[in-house]
């Protein structure tokens, strides 16, 4: 199923930047969604005691704490190439407070 014969090479060029747009999108929407998991689980377990969420609130609080981990870094003057692991303890910690500020509101 090769590309319509009668679109112009432009055309063709358009739809396929379009296409690839599209995949990167798709795959900028994946990976908050896994990063998002893996932060909201990490930060509920940083925290004790019972943390009753939805998996929507999990990714929410994993999205957000991988947020303000990063500019609390950028903030103290260090590069996500460089410090990785720093970034992600970071991460982890933003996705902690969320979870900790969210069940003192809670409780």
């Amino acid at each position: 199923m090769g590309p319509e014969p009668s679109l112009r090479l432009s055309q063709r060029r358009t739809l396929a930047g379009v296409h690839a747009v599209g995949m990167e999108l798709l795959g900028i929407i994946l990976s908050l969604l896994i990063s998002g998991v893996i932060f909201g689980f990490l930060g509920r377990l940083a925290v004790p005691g019972p943390n009753p969420m939805s998996i929507g609130k999990t990714i929410a609080i994993g999205i957000g704490g991988s947020f303000l981990g990063t500019i609390v870094g950028l903030i103290l003057g260090a590069r996500p190439d460089n410090n990785i692991w720093l970034f992600f303890v970071l991460q982890v910690l933003g996705a902690a407070a969320i979870v900790w500020f969210l069940s003192r509101r809670r409780g």
